[in-house]
């Protein structure tokens, strides 16, 4: 209980639970159901004692959803795969082109499939003063459909006709994101406290379909852009995203494939990427 106490809560942040190695790792490290209730509800007292930065109703969705996941697993009776789609993504992806509806705290984007579709949404939600929490793509065809859970940065979200627009207009190539998110660093004032330099590093044993890449770096807006933009600089597809702010910190974590749509075995290669990556967090 005391080795695996944050097992739970890290995994569900920070790995794809629809990833079966992501199930089975957990499912080997509680052993019983047992061990799984207890460390369940350790994570959410654990979460409330900390605090509402540590617990909040995303992350409890999240954990919960992880439980229910080991505990079939546990118990032999593996759950159903669920549709890459939902009954209303589906309808979405049957008119293509650039379709965007916002529904709260998620916002889906539904466009023609292309490599850096979803860093280029993250720049707009950015942008407009949206953190994102967590990413993940799937596809019918040609047609991509991205979520994102987002919060505001701080007072109301934004307007939601404006924020479909400007999304509209990038996925277009019309709007240049990049100058917008430049001015927004600029407003910025600067860090008071000395900040640890970001670090890059690749999580082999996560995955059997993806690279997993988890990047932890100084906080900032559009954080999310600029390792996105430089993964698409690097010739790689983000398939999934889950993104967790620790304070000042920001620990993003992306499942990644090459153009072919595998996993990065060359170690030359793996090395680019890494020095890519925290050459635009600089």
């Amino acid at each position: 209980m005391v080795r695996h106490h944050l097992l739970l809560p890290e995994t569900a942040t920070r790995r794809d639970l629809d990833d079966p190695v992501t199930i089975s790792r957990v499912a080997e490290a509680v052993g019983t159901r047992e061990v799984l209730e207890l460390l369940a509800a350790l994570a959410v007292a654990d979460g409330h004692a900390t605090g509402p930065a540590a617990w909040n109703s995303w992350k409890a969705s999240l954990v919960t959803d992880l439980v229910r996941r080991v505990r079939s697993a546990l118990s032999g009776t593996p759950l159903r795969p669920a549709p890459s789609l939902s009954v209303e993504q589906a309808s979405l992806a049957r008119h293509g082109g650039g379709a965007v509806r916002i529904n709260g705290g998620a916002v889906t984007v539904v466009a023609p499939d292309r490599a850096g579709l979803l860093w280029r949404a993250a720049g707009v939600l950015a942008a407009h003063r949206m953190v994102v929490r967590a990413a993940s793509a799937a596809s019918a065809g040609a047609t991509a459909v991205i979520e994102f859970s987002v919060v505001p940065e701080y007072g109301s979200p934004p307007d939601p006709a404006t924020l479909e627009a400007d999304l509209r207009l990038v996925l277009a190539g019309r709007l240049d994101i990049e100058q917008r998110l430049a001015r927004r660093s600029r407003s910025m004032r600067p860090a008071r406290v000395p900040v640890a330099p970001p670090r890059v590093n690749l999580v082999d044993d996560a995955s059997n379909t993806a690279t997993v890449i988890e990047v932890r770096a100084h906080d900032r807006p559009g954080l999310l852009w600029r390792i996105g933009r430089a993964f698409g600089e690097c010739g790689l597809d983000v398939r999934a995203a889950r993104v967790e702010t620790l304070g000042a910190e920001a620990v993003d974590v992306f499942y990644v494939v090459d153009r072919a749509g595998r996993p990065l075995t060359d170690e030359v290669q793996r090395a680019q990427i890494r020095d890519q990556v925290l050459a635009a967090l600089r």
